[in-house]
């Protein structure tokens, strides 16, 4: 299904899906200011991908939803509607109409769930067994540690200021993806029903997510 660095339907999975998969065994453990951090998330983003023979970048935007108990939901408004939901313990899904749930139960689709909410949540010490970290004044710099992975992505830039975060995935082939993580609102407890009311027209996808 995927080769090399594929955008598909507003994020970029082969490339995540690539990263996700190196993932070694151990590694130090530290808090980096340039992840978001808290357990219940909410937000928008913006994400911008420059292709070489490209004159414009291809941008998407929409809103997400994490709980560090149940997953994310990533909710893509344009230039398509779509909700994948990436579950902590449960398979991968997509929703598209807003009613038909679809799984996605492919490794693929799971590792890319884990290292997105991974990146959400702020987990540094599934980051540090996947990536060499290094930090430059607010600049956090992620390079990948598998060389077969370095083959489709060198590096991610990660920056974090006030209620905004900016994801930057250097890819092969002069491709490169910016993620503008906006408008977060850390929430004492997510729910179901909490979901709904932040995500107001991603009832579905919020009963499946917490159920």
């Amino acid at each position: 299904m995927l080769t090399g660095c594929l955008r598909l339907r507003g994020i970029t999975l082969s490339c995540l899906a690539w990263i996700a998969a190196a993932s070694t065994a151990s590694g130090p453990t530290d808090t980096f200011d340039a992840l978001p951090n808290g357990c219940h998330l909410s937000g928008k983003f913006r994400q911008s991908k420059s292709i070489a023979g490209l004159h414009q970048p291809l941008i998407s935007e929409g809103e997400f939803l994490y709980s560090c108990n149940a997953g994310l939901i990533w909710h893509t408004r344009a230039p398509i509607m779509e909700s994948l939901i990436y579950g902590l313990e449960k398979p991968p899904a997509k929703l598209t109409d807003g009613v038909a749930i679809e799984v996605l139960d492919n490794r693929v689709h799971r590792q890319l769930g884990r290292l997105l909410n991974s990146l959400i949540g702020g987990d540094d010490g599934y980051l540090h067994k996947t990536f060499d970290a290094r930090k430059r004044d607010k600049l956090l710099v992620l390079a990948p540690k598998k060389k077969r992975m370095q083959k489709f992505i060198s590096a991610i830039d990660l920056t974090r200021q006030a209620q905004e975060a900016h994801i930057t995935l250097h890819q092969a082939g002069r491709q490169q993806t910016a993620i503008h993580i906006f408008a977060t609102a850390e929430h004492p407890s997510l729910n179901a029903r909490d979901c709904s009311r932040v995500l107001s027209d991603q009832a579905r996808a919020c009963e499946h997510l917490f159920r």
